[in-house]
């Protein structure tokens, strides 16, 4: 008696469906999954989740990345175009302001939008801001990186204290909102990323972290079109200085 071929047999007694056919069904079904291989350590999570993700050379063309984005992006070459206040250094890669030792001076800058149509930053177009920076200085101080106009009631922003950091934005009402980022150095050198996603959240990250979420849906926000970026710092000791130093910065959002 020749061997059965394998592929034709029916899965079951009470199914006639063969073993062959139902393994292209479950195939199909499979290829068909929109959340096949997203799954804690499959491939496609892994891929997303990946700090780098390499392609061969060529790749990625020029029309990919930033055709439909209005992108702005410095190592400090230079401050031109930054509106300032206080004493501020600026080198190839590195920038610092310091406020005076004088109680409550501040020290800050700010990049204003265009002055036709002011159309950074655009909570609408879904915007984002990074930096590596950090905030020093002696005694007790306040400081303020992000989007917007930070000192203006209209902003998205890290907030730093001496001791604590915070994701902090202004609602409507331009009312300050602040949580406290547990587990945060108020003194390290931390990578700062903000991601609105108009309609959707905010996104907070510390060091390539999600540290905190806010609910677009459900909040509204204030955030200045005349104040693109701004980095800002205030002493609260007499005799002490506060400090922001920074080595690069991006702002990117949707063109139209």
């Amino acid at each position: 008696m020749a061997d059965p071929v394998w592929g034709n047999l029916a899965k079951a007694q009470d199914d006639d469906e063969t073993i062959e056919e139902a393994i292209a069904r479950l195939i199909a079904v499979h290829e068909t999954d929109p959340d096949a291989h997203t799954g804690a350590g499959e491939s496609l999570e892994t891929h997303k989740s990946q700090e780098v993700i390499d392609h061969p050379a060529g790749s990625v063309v020029d029309d990919k990345p930033k055709i439909n984005k209005f992108s702005v992006q410095s190592s400090w070459e230079s401050l031109d175009g930054w509106t300032q206040a206080g004493i501020n250094f600026n080198y190839f890669g590195y920038m610092e302001i310091n406020t005076t030792t004088v109680l409550n001076n501040i020290a800050y800058l700010t990049n204003p939008s265009d002055d036709q149509y002011n159309l950074t930053p655009d909570k609408t177009k879904s915007p984002i801001f990074e930096t590596v920076a950090y905030v020093g200085g002696g005694g007790n101080r306040e400081a303020r990186i992000g989007m917007g106009d930070l000192d203006a009631d209209e902003g998205v922003f890290f907030k730093y204290s001496s001791t604590k950091v915070y994701a902090s934005y202004y609602d409507a009402d331009n009312i300050e909102h602040d949580t406290e980022l547990s587990g945060v150095s108020a003194t390290g050198l931390h990578k700062l990323r903000i991601e609105i996603e108009w309609e959707v959240e905010i996104r907070w990250y510390i060091d390539n972290i999600l540290a905190h979420t806010l609910d677009l849906t459900a909040n509204e926000i204030a955030l200045a079109t005349s104040k693109m970026m701004k980095f800002w710092v205030k002493n609260l000791t007499a005799g002490q200085v506060g400090r922001i130093g920074s080595y690069r910065v991006l702002f990117q959002q949707n063109l139209l």
